[in-house]
């Protein structure tokens, strides 16, 4: 199959997708609702694209539901925050946030694995962020985040959490994706670790970065342009919504393009900050 029919193909399943999505967001007027109704509609699509997407539809909404699971998040924040004051000396500052991925940039990232053929299970619904900063050398920064790694293993480890083998290697070490070893082609870098929690088995990621490195994947980079960019132009062109026919309370659609609702779909579960000292 041409590269043309392959997105021909995919267009069409798009269509349909994108017109089940924004049904739900518009008859709907709260999170979990919308998802329940996305899920059931999913099911009269043919049993290939059903079958793949839903389980992880489906695992996403019991997540938004689960109020436990978050506050377990908010607990371990403020205990890791004390760990790493150990870790890091007094003139490195750092910020730790939780964030739960949003219903639009899960539902795009399922439809986009399930286009390429990758696995559709996700580790990052759940994350906590890292993001660190110094006047010190950008390779003493590094290996900060390279002791910031060491200290997160140790600390879930202790909390029950199992370090998951990634779906596919980056770097050297076969159990974290090392984006800092080896960039990705947009020069994203960042240190993934991925974790199962034991009682739940619920997954989550960790993810460690400089500022400098954090600036650069929020900002973006349009250097790199391959036929996966393409497919993520097609899967945002339809798994879109007007935000002016959304029902949910507090939802709210920023200029830039950040998905708010009560629940927090963008905001920080919780942030703790540690500023520089010199």
């Amino acid at each position: 199959m041409t590269e043309q029919t392959l997105l021909k193909k995919q267009e069409e399943e798009l269509v349909t997708i994108g017109t089940l999505y924004r049904m739900a967001i518009y008859n709907n007027n709260n999170v979990p609702k919308l998802l329940t109704q996305f899920c059931e509609d999913l099911k009269i699509l043919n049993e290939e694209i059903s079958q793949t997407i839903l389980g992880e539809i489906l695992h996403f909404t019991s997540l938004v539901k689960s109020r436990d699971f978050f506050c377990i998040f908010r607990n371990w924040i403020d205990e890791l925050y004390n760990s790493l004051l150990e870790t890091l000396p007094d003139t490195v500052s750092f910020t730790i946030e939780c964030r739960r991925k949003s219903v639009q940039s899960t539902v795009r990232k399922v439809i986009r694995n399930y286009l390429d053929g990758n696995s559709i299970n996700l580790y990052d619904l759940v994350a906590f962020r890292i993001i660190i900063d110094s006047l010190a050398s950008e390779d003493e920064l590094i290996e900060y985040c390279y002791k910031v790694k060491t200290t997160c293993i140790s600390f879930f480890k202790d909390k029950l959490c199992i370090l998951c083998t990634p779906n596919k290697q980056v770097g050297s070490d076969p159990l974290v994706k090392d984006y800092i070893e080896v960039p990705k082609d947009n020069h994203y870098q960042s240190i993934h670790l991925a974790f199962r929690t034991l009682e739940e088995k619920e997954f989550f990621e960790v993810q460690i970065r400089t500022l400098d490195m954090h600036e650069h994947a929020e900002i973006g980079s349009s250097e790199h342009e391959s036929y996966k960019d393409r497919v993520d132009e097609l899967v945002s062109q339809y798994i879109c919504f007007n935000p002016q026919k959304v029902k949910i309370p507090h939802f709210r659609v920023l200029v830039n393009g950040s998905i708010y609702d009560k629940i927090g779909l963008k905001h920080s579960l919780h942030v703790e900050y540690r500023p520089k000292t010199f």
